[in-house]
This record gives C-alpha cells, structure tokens and sequence, in this order.
C-alpha cells in the first residue's frame, strides 16, 4: 500500500514550512528594510533606508549590534554597546513610527520642544 498525499495536505505542510520564514512568525515585525521619512511643508522627505536583521540595525551608514524588545505594536531596538535606544510603534505590517522624540529631533535638526508628535516613519520597502 502505497503513501497518497492529498493536495491540501500537501499544500498546508508547504505554507507551514515557507511560511515560518516570514518575519511575523520569527516574532520580530522590524525585520527587513525601510525608506525612513520626515514630514515637511512640501510633502514627506525620505532621509535614507534601515535595514533590520534578528540581530543588528544599518542606518546612516552605522551597523549596529542590537537587541530587541517586543510587546504589542511597539518595538524596542537596543544597541549592544553604544548608541540611542529606539522604540517603534508598528502601525501596520508596511509602516512604523519612531516614539523617541528625542532621536527624532536630533535627526532632523528640531529641538526636543519641537518634536512633537509623529516626526519620523518607516515604510516597509522590502
């Protein structure tokens, strides 16, 4: 008697098997690379990409060893050794805004008093 494998049998263990690599199912929503975005009076100015691996962060031309921190919508990025803490807020699986107002003014020239609200968002690229 031979093995008989249905199609949606077969078609449940292949999302299973390709669908644990995708970044949700490793628990991490970051992973990946972003266009990152500041607003300004003539429309939404992009200021350079992110990239995001399990275990460090690329901006600015900066490869940082980093650990994550996870709970709900907001993401924690921590640098190993030296740097700005990060925490993100996942809006929706393309789009992530930057909740440290303090970083955010200092990349885009503000005083923390001007960093007010939504300065900085990520948007999926990848």
């Amino acid at each position: 008697m031979g093995w008989r494998i249905r199609k949606p049998a077969l078609l449940a263990v292949m999302y299973f098997l390709f669908g644990c690599a995708d970044p949700e199912y490793e628990g991490n929503p970051l992973i990946g690379t972003w266009r990152a975005e500041v607003p300004t009076p003539l429309g939404q100015f992009n200021i350079g990409r992110w990239e995001f691996s399990p275990d460090h962060m690329r901006a600015f031309g900066s490869d940082v060893d980093v650990d994550y921190e996870i709970s709900g919508s907001i993401v924690r990025v921590i640098p190993r050794d030296f740097g700005p803490e990060l925490q993100l807020r996942m809006v929706d699986r393309n789009t992530a805004k930057l909740e440290t107002p303090q970083f955010a003014g200092l990349m885009v020239g503000l005083t923390i008093d001007e960093s007010i609200g939504d300065v900085l968002s990520l948007r999926r690229v990848n």
